[in-house]
């Protein structure tokens, strides 16, 4: 059907099949209330009856139901409305016209069942209503409809009506397998964003739009398409290839799309696959054109992509990525380059970049650019990117503690992480855990982000810029934002997309747009980035337009994090280290500006020589010019020295100027003027950033500016997260250090590097310090220096150091006070100190003088001048206690020293032992914690002790403890390693007491060991299924089981596992019952309440599909190792014991005398109960072989007849097929007694198990039952089974006809057609006509024989056993199969063995349908131009019997080796590709097994696929005994010695069997393969003299054919030699042309040798040998009168023009009735005979024999009647002749036979 009008249809048959098999109901639609009421009680106990009294009842009844109806019943005549309109209404109505009909008449005739079946009746039943019958096909049509429903729902898409995905499949792989000549894409699409389209529109509206779409491809596809819906919004379709694909293409249809109702913007993207390999499986094809239309999401103005194999190696490279990814995360293959940032005015570090490189250990280096992207599509970049945020914290504490200046690092944030409901904890997690500032990472976070969800992006953002991180807008300028929504978004620095960046520098250098985005930046606050700077043209551009930062490869690749650090160290700028900066550009590069405005020239001139060589000194004398200055050059200004007292605008107007107009926070201001508090504090809080009092010494101020410049950006920093901040010195300057950075790279080196010869270095000679405890002090650097190594001795681990400075004072000029905080922190503690330095300047260094450090006292507290915090401390020391004696366990500590010294204990540890007190506790244990542990735990504890240690500073271990009573208890020691008050290492643990838990875990394991002992002493046993499912972790942890039993295998999920059990119950409804027991959670609390056990029994299948019961019992038990709750599970098959007690259960109430289990798969009697002990002599032994039994009982105790039905009774077969429809059935028997008695036993036999196969075979005497009324029974129930069993087997039966019949019915249409062609060529005519007879004898043959045919299976069929003539049997095979050739075009060959007898004894039709069979087969898969060889030869005779090989070759399109096997299957063909191509039905070669194999034969096949076939046939014939009497005779002479003969044929085996066969004859010959070998032999013996007298010439051969070489011949030799030309084709075209070549004769291939006698004995003018004739019959029946019955006109004009013929004088009627009417008005004698046909109209031919026989009249029981009919069967002639009929004709009717007949009936009679 189209797929166009398959969509409603398709729809009705799901609501249709839905419907079906929730309710079956039938409607009874008949106007007799009696014949109602038998149907129903026949249907009432499995289906719902309606009733209806006739039609127009039933229609309503059916309005009311509708389809609700399975099936009707429907009887023909009724008052009303008939059956026959009835069923006009219901099949013209769509809404049932699918409901089956079965017409239930009183009338069997044929031409009733015709007429229902031509209304739509889909069958036909005669009344009276036979019970089995009915239910039968009641049961059959219905379960086909519901089959074809189903069917229906599954090729079809309910949705758009289009081929489902596994139908689609399956309809394309038989369209590529039928045309491999013609070339094919596979095209499937995908719609963006359908979901989009469900959510605003709706589900209808989605489902209306795939439907249209549906609509839209079945329109493009046309009829020669194949389109398919998979899910959701896929389509697919299979096209020929027409056109070339281009995007103009699919633009159009998706323009197409888009005029669809509810489809706005849709876009469509598509996949092609062209099919080149057609092995690819059709699914992968699919799959390819998918990944294809895939790739191109996302791409806009891109509809249609092919797969090929660039597209494929991608994918498999993305693929390949993707499955690497989280291997390699967890390697730590990703690495953290870094890539610098400079500050364009100077060229300084100013932070890194972190980006992530790939190093694969087998690709190598990975660009970012190939897995970054992928990354983001499948959403692993977010892994990434916290491992880089990680990576880049915990860099930036290793730089920290190293005391690198602080620097910030840029991380990316992508789009994907925004979203991440976590991101804000994550990130702050990561600065917290590395103890950084989260200014210190700079996010990165590109500027498309913002565009996608703006609301959601700049709350999240926002909320982290509050957090105190600095946002990046990554890529600015890259076209995604516009400037509204710039001002809502949360940003501290822009950062220039790199192709912007390149695209600005290759223009106009007018920097229009560059010098906007800096302003917009400026008025915004925001700090700008440049990136992806290469050329110095680039840097220029952007210096001038006043960018911030930049960084690129013109500076710095990215790299190695040490290499990065490499620039830390060194303070190298990017253009030093990498040498890729223009020298001429450093040389020319400014100094930094210093301001001096001082209103005295002479400072101003010492200022400028104290600083010349460092910085660009500019001068103002009054605040004007300052300030003119500052805006003038305030990127390069580095610092300003002001004087307060400048004349006009003075420094503090300057100061508030500078703070209103916000000018550049960055530039420190260090004011000056009289040594004055007041004016100081003013210019502070003016903003000022140092105040230095005149008069001062320039070195001093010196000092000031270079602090001041370097003390600033910290400071700003802190104020203005959104800065990048410059470090370092200027390259220009000379580096020195200020006091603060003296004492932090002092501190530095002491506690962080633990360096004390350079920390020396930062020390006086005369150094003094006080430490914080008693004697801890040092005086001058020598003392010192062994302070220090002392200290490094102690401990030699570095500290985190942490110095923040608390107040600051420069008490004259070389003399610098601070006071720090300063913290120190290892592994161990950490130390809170308050530290007190003097420094001096020494040179252009700061040393420290002196240092006190004290540690601050915790009982004072903030600023508290006393120690009031006493009394809290107390009251901790109080709670602490309480907290201790509370805790779960008492705690106890001891030293780290040989034998665990005591330590500490509290009072819940003394509790547990049983002390009243500490001291007695010591004195227990002698002072050792070692001593109260149990002697055999010492040495384990000791060790896990140790070891744990190592790895970590906790410890837990368990172990005995003894109590002061001697008695033992288990504790749980969870321990820690401590210093203790006095400095000595200590552990302090809590024990708990965990006696009892460990009893518990005792018995646990105990348990647990005794399962595993019993799971092994079961895994023994045989039979035994068990294992363990490990329920906490989820898996099958062990399973034993056969391979038929199998469930699962060892580590299976828990889920998967007991899904299959359940699945394996044939009960559903107790499958969903282990489901709901077995559910993990509910085992899980089962167990957690002590619910331990489950047992299930239950019928159940293995995988080879057998069903047996089932003991399944699971225990649950803890493993004391792991604490998994592990299930054990054991299994028994209880099957014996199950059918022990239902057998039991079904015969309690029975009287037997014997009761036998069978189990027919095993063929054993399981076991037998003997309820009469009187017979134990018939008693079967248990766990026998029944069957051998049976026969051994039947063949002592019953005779010939009853044994015969005992056995068969008891036969496997006949038990089964009686208990498909029966619950039991019984059969009766004679046995003999012990006393030799005759018994008469009845038999009842019946199912213990449907599914198992056991039976019972329950015995009774009945001997005093009526045995002739029970026999009669068992007889009506046979008959019945074989009825039914005929009438399923019908249908069958005649398809495997099919293909025999039609093989002989081709010869006879064609050379039909040639006879009408060629009438007046009698010739002709006269050899279609022979032809023709020999097609309609074997044709009549195969008719007759399809009884014999029918019982091939059953081994029923019958041979017949008469005279084969060789000669003509091998011809009328030749006649059938040359036609064929020549009409496909296939030449066809005939070689015979010389040495074959001329008659042969056996079945020659079936012999000859064999070989047709074969024959027809080799002809149809041969190609034209190919070639058929046929060859019959006999390998082997003896006295009575011969071996005949018939061998078929072809040059065809042979089979696979696979196939083989399965050739000589019912039904079997190598492909559905080649039954479409060739046809057939695949039963000939079946039915062709079973012939060869009767006749004591075999039949072989080789075959090469593409090359060829060979059939090899042997069987066995008869001799005849005029063949064993010749076998005896002289040989015969036929006078032909004195000729010679040439053959001349290409092919040299059938040269070589002709001149054996002309030898036999007594002829000289020879042979040549070419006609002009022959020409040149001729002419030799001419040119000698001598010459052939025969000549035997081949019509068709290469170069030259046979009538040109006999033309050729006889124009050498003349007359006198008779040329003969030899065919295998029909000569008749060529027999004008033949004689005028000189030719002689023609005759037929194979040679035979009768044929060459007769060729040879016309050629020379004798009598012709052949036998006499014998005489023909010719009737003469004039004056005869016969009555010719029969309904079918064609047969009518047949038969009479037959008898005519004859003399006869004809009257005819057309149904039995009218012969009844004109027999009975005939005088006596009138009619000579009858001849009946059977089935007709009104009245059949059997009922009107059996009235003619009673009719009154004198001749009614004498008159020949003779059957003529088409039924053939012998149960038709036994009926014909019950009938009172004398003969049977079966059609079609030989007429020779019926003359014959009618001549032995009429004249016999008068005789």
């Amino acid at each position: 059907m189209p797929q166009d009008k398959q969509y409603h249809r398709q729809v009705k048959a799901g609501q249709r099949y839905e419907t079906m098999i929730s309710q079956k109901k039938i409607l009874v639609v008949e106007d007799n209330e009696i014949n109602r009421m038998i149907l129903r009680e026949i249907l009432s106990p499995q289906y719902k009856v309606l009733e209806a009294g006739n039609g127009a009842e039933a229609l309503s009844v059916l309005r009311e139901y509708g389809e609700m109806v399975s099936l009707i019943l429907l009887d023909i005549v009724m008052p009303v409305m008939d059956g026959y309109t009835f069923l006009s209404h219901i099949k013209a109505d769509s809404s049932f016209s699918s409901i089956p009909v079965i017409v239930t008449t009183q009338s069997d005739s044929e031409s009733d069942e015709v007429a229902a079946l031509s209304h739509g009746a889909a069958d036909f039943v005669a009344k009276p209503y036979k019970s089995q019958v009915i239910l039968h096909r009641v049961a059959s049509i219905i379960h086909l409809r519901e089959t074809a429903a189903m069917i229906n729902l599954v090729q079809y898409d309910r949705l758009t009506g289009l081929y489902s995905k596994e139908f689609f499949y399956q309809r394309v792989r038989e369209t590529l397998m039928q045309h491999p000549d013609r070339e094919y894409d596979i095209i499937c699409s995908d719609i963006v964003n359908f979901k989009l389209i469900n959510d605003i529109f709706g589900i209808p509206a989605g489902d209306h739009l795939l439907n249209e779409i549906g609509r839209l491809y079945k329109k493009v596809a046309g009829k020669n398409g194949i389109c398919g819906h998979f899910h959701a919004d896929q389509f697919a379709c299979l096209l020929e290839r027409r056109w070339e694909y281009t995007d103009e293409l699919f633009i159009r249809c998706n323009a197409r799309v888009n005029t669809l109702p509810n489809a706005r913007n849709v876009v469509m993207k598509w996949g092609i696959y062209q099919v080149a390999d057609r092995n690819v499986s059709v699914e992968q094809m699919c799959d390819r054109a998918l990944l294809a239309a895939r790739s191109i999401k996302g791409r806009y103005g891109t509809y249609f992509a092919a797969y090929d194999d660039q597209l494929r190696n991608r994918l498999l490279r993305e693929q390949a990525i993707t499955d690497s990814m989280e291997p390699a995360l967890a390697k730590k293959q990703f690495e953290v380059y870094l890539q610098p940032k400079y500050r364009i005015k100077d060229h300084r570090l100013s932070g890194a970049e972190a980006l992530v490189r790939w190093r694969h250990p087998v690709w190598g280096f990975q660009s970012p650019g190939e897995f970054i992207p992928l990354f983001e599509q499948n959403g692993f970049i977010t892994k990434l990117d916290q491992y880089v945020w990680e990576r880049a914290a915990s860099v930036l504490r290793e730089w920290d503690n190293r005391g690198y200046p602080p620097i910030p690092v840029s991380v990316n944030v992508s789009r994907a992480d925004i979203y991440h409901k976590d991101l804000a904890d994550m990130l702050l997690g990561i600065v917290r855990r590395y103890r950084l500032q989260p200014s210190r990472l700079h996010l990165e976070i590109t500027e498309s982000a913002y565009t996608e969800n703006p609301e959601q992006v700049i709350e999240t953002v926002g909320y982290l810029r509050e957090l105190g991180f600095v946002i990046e807008m990554d890529d600015f300028g890259s076209g995604y934002s516009s400037l509204n929504m710039l001002g809502k978004m949360p940003v501290d620095i822009l950062k220039l997309d790199m192709k912007f960046i390149q695209d600005e520098a290759a223009g106009p250098d007018d920097g229009g747009i560059l010098h906007f985005i800096m302003e917009l930046a400026r008025w915004m606050d925001l700090s700008v980035v440049a990136e992806g700077v290469e050329t110095r043209q680039q840097l220029e551009r952007l210096k001038k337009a006043d960018c911030d930062y930049v960084q690129g490869y013109y500076f710095a690749r990215p790299m190695p994090i040490n290499e990065f650090e490499e620039l830390l160290r060194n303070g190298h700028t990017a253009m030093e280290q990498e040498g890729m900066g223009d020298e001429n550009l450093r040389e020319s590069q400014p100094f930094p500006v210093l301001l001096v405005a001082d209103e005295d020239a002479c400072y101003r001139r010492n200022v400028r020589e104290t600083f010349e060589g460092s910085f660009q000194v500019m001068e103002a004398g009054d605040g004007k010019a300052a300030l003119r200055c500052m805006a003038d050059s305030k990127s390069r200004i580095a610092a300003v020295i002001l004087s307060l007292t400048l004349s006009g605008t003075d420094g503090f107007s300057v100061l508030e100027v500078l703070q209103r107009e916000k000018m550049d926070p960055d530039i420190p201001v260090i004011a000056t003027g009289p040594q004055n508090e007041a004016m100081e504090d003013r210019a502070m809080e003016l903003g000022a950033d140092d105040f230095a009092g005149r008069p001062h010494s320039q070195k001093s101020l010196r000092r000031r500016v270079l602090r001041a410049i370097h003390a600033k950006a910290p400071r700003e920093r802190a104020a203005r997260p959104g800065q990048i901040l410059t470090l370092g010195e200027d390259s220009h300057m000379k580096r020195q250090m200020t006091p603060g950075e003296t004492l932090r790279e002092f501190c530095r080196t002491w506690f962080v590097q633990r360096d004390a010869e350079r920390t020396l270095a930062f020390l006086t000679e005369d150094v003094g310090f006080v430490g914080t405890g008693t004697d801890e002090m040092a005086s001058g650097r020598q003392q010192m220096a062994g302070y220090l190594a002392q200290d490094i001795r102690e401990i030699p681990e570095p500290f985190e150091c942490e110095l923040s400075p608390i107040y600051e004072q420069p008490v004259a000029d070389g003399i610098y006070n601070m006071s720090a905080d300063l913290t120190l922190k290892n592994s161990k503690y950490t130390w809170y100190l308050r530290a007190f330095f003097t420094l001096v300047l020494s040179g252009e260094e700061w040393l420290v003088k002196s240092f006190h450090v004290a540690e601050p006292a915790s009982s004072q507290k903030d600023a508290e001048h006393y120690p009031g915090t006493l009394v809290m401390e107390h009251t901790s020391r109080l709670r602490q206690e309480l907290l201790n004696n509370s805790l779960p366990g008492g705690m106890m500590g001891g030293y780290i020293e040989d034998g665990f010294p005591f330590y500490f204990i509290n009072r819940r540890m003394l509790e547990y032992l049983g002390y009243e007190n500490e001291t007695e506790f010591v004195s227990d244990i002698e002072g050792m914690i070692t001593n109260c542990m149990h002697p055999d735990d010492r040495n384990r504890v000791d060790q896990l002790v140790a070891c744990q240690l190592q790895r970590s500073e906790e410890y837990v271990v368990e172990y005995r403890m003894r109590k002061k009573d001697g008695s033992y208890i288990w504790v749980h020691d969870l321990g820690r390693r401590v210093t203790s008050e006095d400095n000595r290492p200590a552990i302090m643990s809590v024990c708990m007491d965990i006696t009892e838990e460990k009893q518990m875990r005792d018995r646990i394991k105990e348990m647990y060991e005794e399962e595993l002992s019993y799971f092994a002493e079961q895994s023994s046993a045989d039979g035994s299924i068990q294992g363990s499912l490990n329920i906490t972790t989820g898996c099958l942890e062990s399973y034993l089981s056969t391979a038929d039993t199998s469930i699962a295998k060892v580590g299976d999920a828990y889920e998967d596992t007991i899904e299959n059990l359940a699945a394996s119950a044939v009960d559903p409804v107790y499958g969903d019952g282990i489901r709901h027991c077995l559910n993990r959670e509910r085992v899980l609390a089962d167990y957690a309440v002590g619910k331990v056990d489950y047992r299930f029994e239950f019928l159940r299948r293995n995988n080879s599909g057998i069903i047996f019961w089932e003991s399944t019992i699971m225990h649950s038990c803890q493993n004391p190792e792991t604490g998994h709750v592990i299930l054990f599970f054991y299994t028994q098959d209880v099957t014996e014991k199950k059918m022990q007690e239902q057998l039991f259960k079904r015969i309690a109430e029975l009287d037997y005398e014997s009761i036998t289990e069978v189990d027919i798969l095993r063929d054993m009697a399981y076991r037998t109960i003997l309820v009469d002990e009187s017979n134990m002599d018939t008693m079967l032994p248990d766990h026998s072989r029944f069957q051998s039994e049976i026969r051994a009982i039947s063949g002592r105790y019953m005779d010939e007849a009853a044994r015969e039905e005992y056995l068969r009774k008891l036969d496997y077969d006949y038990m089964k097929s009686q208990l498909a429809h029966n619950d039991a059935y019984t059969f009766i028997v004679e046995m003999r007694d012990m006393t030799g008695a005759t018994r008469v036993k009845r038999f009842r036999v019946f199912y213990i198990s449907r599914e198992l196969e056991r039976v019972c075979v329950a015995r009774t005497d009945v001997t005093d039952v009526v045995l002739k009324e029970q026999r009669q029974k068992e007889e009506l129930a046979a008959a019945l089974v074989a009825a039914e069993q005929a009438n399923a087997a019908k249908s069958d039966f005649l398809s495997r006809m099919s293909h025999e019949i039609r093989t002989p019915m081709n010869a006879i249409i064609g050379m039909s057609t040639i006879a009408a062609q060629s009438i007046g060529d009698d010739e002709q005519v006269e050899d279609c006509i022979s032809k023709i007879g020999i097609s309609s004898r074997f044709l009549l043959s195969l008719i007759n024989d399809i009884l014999d045919m029918s019982r091939i299976e059953s081994g029923k069929m019958l041979l017949k056993s008469e005279k084969i003539p060789t000669e003509e049997f091998i011809n009328g095979i030749n006649s059938i199969c040359y036609s064929q050739a020549d009409v496909k075009g296939v030449e066809y060959e005939c070689i015979v063995d010389p040495v074959l007898d001329d008659y042969y004894i056996g079945d020659a039709m079936k012999l000859q349908q064999v070989l047709i069979n074969i024959l027809s087969n080799a002809i149809k898969f041969t190609q034209e131009g190919g070639k058929v060889t046929f060859s019959a030869s006999q390998r082997r005779k003896t006295k009575n019997d011969a071996s005949l090989r018939f061998i078929v070759n072809d040059t065809g399109v042979g089979m696979n080796e696979e196939f083989l096997p399965h050739l000589f299957e019912p039904f079997s063909q190598e492909s559905t590709g080649t039954t479409s191509l060739y046809g057939g039905t695949g039963l000939g070669l079946a039915i062709s097994k079973n012939i060869v194999d009767m006749m004591d034969g075999k039949i072989t096949v080789r075959s090469i696929k593409g090359i060829g076939t060979e059939f090899t046939v042997d069987v066995k014939l008869g001799i005849t005994e005029e063949e064993k009497l010749r076998h005896n005779q002289k040989k015969q002479d036929y006078n032909f010695s004195h000729l010679k003969t040439l053959v001349v044929d290409d092919d040299v085996a059938v040269c070589e069997s002709a001149v054996v066969t002309l030898h036999e004859m007594g002829i000289k010959a020879e042979w040549v393969d070419s006609g002009r070998k022959a020409i040149d032999r001729v002419k030799k013996l001419w040119d000698e003299g001598r010459y052939f007298d025969m000549i035997l010439i081949d019509w068709k051969m290469p170069g030259m054919d046979g009538i040109e070489t006999a033309r050729r011949i006889r124009g050498i030799v003349g007359a006198e030699v008779t040329i003969i030309i030899m065919t295998a084709y029909d000569w008749i075209s060529i027999e004008h042309e033949a004689k005028l070549a000189g030719v002689n004769l023609l005759m037929s291939k194979p040679m035979f040798k009768s044929s060459l006698v007769s060729a040879f004995s016309r050629a020379l003018g004798e009598k012709e040998q052949q036998a006499q004739q014998p005489e023909v019959n010719d009737y003469d029946f004039t004056g005869k009168h016969v009555l010719l019955v029969e309904d079918n006109q064609i047969n009518t004009e047949v038969a009479m023009m037959l008898l005519e013929s004859k003399g006869f004088k004809v009257d005819t009627a057309e149904n039995g009735l009218r012969a009844l009417e004109l027999f009975s008005k005939s005088d006596k004698g009138y009619y000579d005979a009858i001849l009946m046909d059977i089935r007709m109209p009104l009245m059949d031919g059997l009922t009107a024999a059996t009235n003619i026989r009673h009719l009154s009249n004198a001749d009614s029981g004498t008159v020949p009647i003779i059957a003529m009919t088409a039924n053939a069967f012998d149960d038709d002639i036994e009926k014909s002749k019950a009938a009172g009929m004398n003969a049977h004709l079966a059609k079609p009717i030989e007429p020779e036979r019926m003359y014959q007949t009618l001549y032995d009936f009429i004249y016999g009679k008068e005789a």
